[in-house]
């Protein structure tokens, strides 16, 4: 978990409350819903990390950090932030089609 260990190193390691990961596709019969996880194909991955409560770290300025730090450490690796909780990722999808000319959010097809 390279990545992990970047991230715990921007943060220190005492700052990291829980990391969770999956990597490719979930198969049907695992209990997740892929609603939740939308991974593609085996070249995908999705790593979620909980920073522990009352860590004085910018969410905004640490993703900044990682957009540096990252492609320096894994070249060839591309890299995204995205929401964690579902009322960010849908409030994200709106602002998307809001900013493309679209008036109201549409689901992903």
């Amino acid at each position: 978990m390279q990545t992990l260990d970047v991230i715990k190193r921007e943060v220190g390691p005492d700052n990291v409350d829980i990391s969770l990961g999956f990597v490719g596709t979930q198969p049907p019969n695992y209990p997740i819903n892929t609603i939740y996880l939308w991974s593609s194909g085996s070249e995908e991955a999705v790593l979620q990390v909980q920073l522990k409560r009352g860590t004085k770290i910018g969410i905004e300025d640490l993703k900044e950090r990682l957009r540096q730090k990252l492609p320096q450490e894994l070249p060839g690796v591309r890299f995204s932030f995205e929401p964690s909780d579902i009322v960010s990722r849908v409030m994200s999808l709106e602002r998307r089609h809001r900013s493309s000319g679209r008036e109201r959010a549409e689901p992903r097809r």
